[in-house]
C-alpha cells in the first residue's frame, strides 16, 4: 500500500489510523500539513536537517540555538521528538514559527497539552 509517496509497511496496513487516511485520500480529500507530520511520525520516517549556518532573525536567535542544541546532541528517545525539532527549525527558517511545536520542544507554558 503506498500513501502519498509513502510505502505502508505490512504490520502497518491494517492500522485503523492509516486506513482512516487511505480512505480520505480514496475520496478525493487532502491530507493537512499537520496530518502528513503524524503520518511521518508513525511511519517513524526520521527527517534531516542541513542548514546548521542559517542565521535567524534576531528575535528567535535564542530559539534557534536552543533548539539546534537539542537536535546536535540526538539524545532523543522517539523519532517524533527529532521530528518536531527539525520541524520548528523549518518553520524558522520559512518565516513563520509554529509555535505549538516549539513551546512542547522547549517545554515552555505547556499550554498545547491537555
Amino acid at each position: 500500500m503506498k500513501i502519498l509517496n509513502y510505502y505502508i509497511p505490512k504490520d502497518k496496513q491494517s492500522d485503523r489510523f492509516i486506513m482512516s487516511f487511505k480512505a480520505q485520500i480514496d475520496s478525493g480529500k487532502n491530507l493537512s500539513r499537520r496530518q502528513i507530520e503524524v503520518l511521518e511520525d508513525n511511519l517513524e520516517i526520521e527527517l534531516d536537517f542541513f542548514n546548521h549556518h542559517f542565521v535567524p532573525l534576531n528575535k528567535y536567535k535564542s530559539i534557534w540555538d536552543q533548539i539546534l542544541e537539542k537536535v546536535n546532541k540526538n539524545r532523543f528517545v522517539k523519532i517524533k521528538n527529532k521530528n518536531r525539532c527539525i520541524r520548528a527549525l523549518h518553520s524558522i527558517m520559512d518565516g513563520r514559527p509554529d509555535n505549538k511545536n516549539i513551546d512542547i520542544i522547549l517545554d515552555r507554558n505547556n499550554r498545547w497539552k491537555k
